[in-house]
């Protein structure tokens, strides 16, 4: 037995990590996408011998985000990342029908913002009643995402050392450090780190008012609540082959590391929250639960089943009711957004 597990071990340390990573990636991936791996894998190995620093770059981090109607949250949303240390976004316009470019348009002025329309389906999941019409549209929509990623990678390969996607209910926040930059300085030779959703609810609101999103709502899951295992990536564009929501195939089996430095499956990992996470609103008010989740309006909510299954969402994303963190953003976000009205 032990002759057998040490030929075990000895192959296992001969393969090497990218094709140990190709039997993982192609269980998600058409075959085809082998060939165009190693098609870029030639740039990648080009960028890697011009041993790039981080003052090659114009930029230090930045965020690319797909966006659709997010007139009353979007200001915001870049104010706080602005505050924290994230120097450019690049907007994907999903097909907006509010006022999401005119609000991004002294952004876009600043050379904050780069702008780019990239119209699809809106994603209304209510309409359709099986799963299996649900995953049809899903995976058109996942396409259309994905899409965007890529381009957002191959726009910022060679202007930012750092790239985070992610979406406009999700707030990057450094823990430990004062910016997402202090952070990121001990992990410059990582491909990646992993930033664990830390999931917040309604904190009794039923309406939608005025106020910061940062503002009204102050109470979130417990760290292991199951959805905090997802996470979003910060990381090194050059790196990536393929982007997807909560992961990426990086080049030469590359792996993203949680802010302890361990890699998924190593004994050690664990979610963390305590250096950095992604603040996710995804509930927001009653209201506005109901206009994305199920298409109405508040006054048409008199369904038990629609109340049932918000309040039983809510029982585990408004547990923890002390964390003060977001407390020393809000004046700094309101006061530069009064300034520009």
């Amino acid at each position: 037995m032990k002759f057998h597990n040490s030929i075990k071990l000895f192959i296992r340390n001969k393969i090497s990590d990218e094709l140990r990573d190709f039997r993982h990636q192609l269980s998600r991936e058409n075959p085809l996408k082998l060939l165009k791996y190693y098609k870029e894998k030639k740039k990648y190995k080009n960028d890697l011998k011009k041993n790039f620093s981080k003052d090659d770059f114009q930029y230090y981090i930045c965020i690319a985000a797909i966006v659709r109607d997010e007139a009353d949250y979007i200001a915001e949303w870049i104010e706080y990342h602005l505050y924290v240390g994230i120097q450019k976004f690049y907007i994907y316009d999903n097909g907006s029908e509010d006022n999401t470019k005119d609000i991004l348009m002294p952004y876009m002025e600043r050379g904050i913002v780069e702008y780019h329309y990239w119209p699809g389906k809106k994603r209304e999941y209510y309409k359709y009643k099986t799963e299996k019409e649900k995953r049809r549209v899903q995976k058109k929509w996942h396409k259309k995402q994905h899409s965007a990623y890529f381009d957002a990678i191959n726009r910022s390969k060679y202007s930012t050392f750092w790239l985070a996607i992610i979406d406009l209910d999700e707030f990057i926040v450094p823990v430990s450090t004062r910016t997402i930059p202090e952070f990121l300085y001990d992990f410059e030779d990582e491909a990646g780190i992993e930033v664990f959703w830390l999931l917040y609810g309604n904190s009794g609101h039923i309406k939608k008012t005025n106020q910061l999103v940062i503002e009204r709502f102050q109470y979130h899951s417990l760290s292991e609540y199951w959805e905090n295992r997802l996470i979003k990536l910060i990381f090194n564009p050059r790196h990536v082959f393929l982007k997807r929501n909560h992961d990426a195939w990086f080049f030469d089996g590359r792996k993203a590391v949680n802010s302890n430095r361990f890699i998924c499956g190593q004994p050690g990992y664990s979610i963390t929250h305590d250096k950095i996470r992604c603040n996710h609103y995804e509930t927001k008010s009653f209201e506005e639960w109901l206009k994305r989740r199920k298409g109405i309006l508040l006054k048409e909510s008199n369904s038990p089943a629609f109340i049932d299954e918000f309040n039983k969402e809510q029982s585990v994303r408004n547990v923890v009711k002390d964390d003060i963190i977001m407390f020393k953003y809000i004046e700094p976000i309101k006061k530069t957004l009064d300034t520009k009205q």
